[in-house]
């Protein structure tokens, strides 16, 4: 044992510098990963300090205001009402049963009127039409036969004339011989003076003849052109003058068919109008101008609404911006169309998005749906608008996050300056 104690003894000098130089190498190992860990736990504060930051941000959109543009009772609902998403297009009716139509009736029952009135011109007008074509077909046919008439007493005539000349040539033969008679010694003056007489006669019968001809010729050529003389007609036979009173009757009665005619267009179309505004003050089909989803329902089927009364509000995710609030000093080192990206508190992904909007101390402008009023934390509001937001349905609403401001790299962000959505 003694041998044992004095071999330890011997063999501690030895390991003495190791002991001595251990403690030391833990120290300065420790002391190291302190600093270590004491950088990187302040690093992250220290990055956020050189950075243009948010104290808070929230993905916002405005919101669609759908109200009633009648009184009356809310028929249907969208199956898209139920399920919360919405699509462009009809989601709900509305629908008055005591809309006033006393206007509408009395257009209605003023163009049935005037369809009758018009109904019984036309019936009027084929009427009197059918009745002068038959009185002109009955002047025609007097026409003719007068005509005929005449053409026959010219024939007549013209034979009693050739008749008549002749007696007169056989009156003048025996003239000259009771003349020569006479003279002779053989023939009594009486006998001369009977047989000059009768030539006399003879010729004046036979010029008269020619003065018949000549009248019944006039009357002829007058009746040929339509006009008959004689008869104790007024220059027209009364098949004519009837006819010619028809006529005057079917062109006033044209009058006022056209008149009726316009004045029925004017009521179609008055009723059309009316008809169009009755519709409308009926039933209501209310539609959603943009895709969204509901935000808040006010009213449910069957209930009674008035006019202007708001029925739903729809979130326009197509709209969505982030609204952020920075200090003072940070606000007064944005602009308008300056590069921001923002990221949700849980999630490390980047968003990139520009600034639209700088308002200050003010709220954020519009209807939106998360009031700006409730972010307190700093005063100067911030709009950034992030299109990959606007792509989703949901839009993430709601959601807070950050934003991290920086200066415009590229002639692309100054471009995206003057693309961007108005605020």
């Amino acid at each position: 044992m003694r041998e044992e104690f004095q071999n330890a003894e011997a063999t501690e000098p030895a390991d003495e510098p190791a002991r001595e130089a251990s403690p030391h190498y833990r120290r300065y190992l420790k002391t190291a990963i302190a600093a270590v860990l004491a950088v990187l736990l302040g690093w992250v504060p220290i990055s956020r300090l050189l950075v243009t930051s948010s104290a808070e941000a929230t993905v916002n959109a405005r919101l669609i205001t759908l109200r009633a543009p009648i009184d009356g009772e809310i028929t249907k609902f969208s199956t898209q009402v139920e399920s919360g998403q919405l699509e462009i297009g009809t989601i709900l009716s509305i629908s008055n049963a005591r809309t006033d139509r006393s206007h509408l009736d009395e257009l209605q029952k003023v163009v049935v009127q005037m369809e009758a009135e018009r109904g019984s011109l036309k019936q009027r007008h084929v009427l009197l039409s059918g009745l002068l074509q038959s009185m002109r077909q009955q002047a025609e046919t007097y026409k003719k036969a007068r005509t005929a008439q005449l053409m026959a007493r010219v024939a007549e005539l013209k034979a009693d004339i050739v008749a008549a000349d002749a007696q007169v040539a056989e009156a003048k033969a025996t003239l000259d011989r009771t003349s020569a008679l006479l003279q002779a010694g053989y023939q009594p003056d009486a006998t001369y003076k009977k047989h000059e007489r009768d030539f006399k006669v003879l010729t004046e019968s036979a010029q008269a003849a020619r003065s018949r001809l000549s009248a019944t010729e006039v009357e002829l050529a007058a009746a040929r052109s339509g006009i008959f003389v004689g008869d104790s007609y007024n220059d027209t036979p009364q098949s004519s003058q009837r006819a010619y009173l028809l006529d005057q009757q079917i062109g006033e009665l044209a009058i006022d068919l056209e008149n009726v005619e316009t004045r029925l267009a004017q009521a179609r179309e008055a009723l059309a109008k009316e008809q169009i505004s009755f519709g409308q003050r009926n039933i209501a089909e209310i539609a959603l101008p943009k895709r969204g989803r509901i935000w808040e329902r006010l009213v449910t089927a069957g209930e009674q609404v008035r006019q202007g009364q708001e029925l739903l509000r729809v979130l326009d995710c197509g709209e969505a911006v982030v609204t952020a609030t920075v200090s003072e000093g940070n606000y007064n080192k944005l602009e308008i169309g300056d590069p921001a990206d923002f990221s949700f508190r849980n999630g490390s992904e980047e968003y990139r998005g520009w600034i639209v909007g700088l308002n200050g101390l003010s709220a954020v402008p519009g209807n939106f749906a998360i009031d700006q009023r409730a972010m307190v934390r700093e005063p100067f509001h911030v709009s950034v608008y992030v299109p990959e937001l606007t792509q989703s349905r949901d839009c993430g609403i709601g959601r807070s996050g950050r934003v991290v401001f920086s200066k415009p790299e590229a002639q692309s962000i100054a471009a995206a300056r003057f693309s961007a959505p108005i605020r």
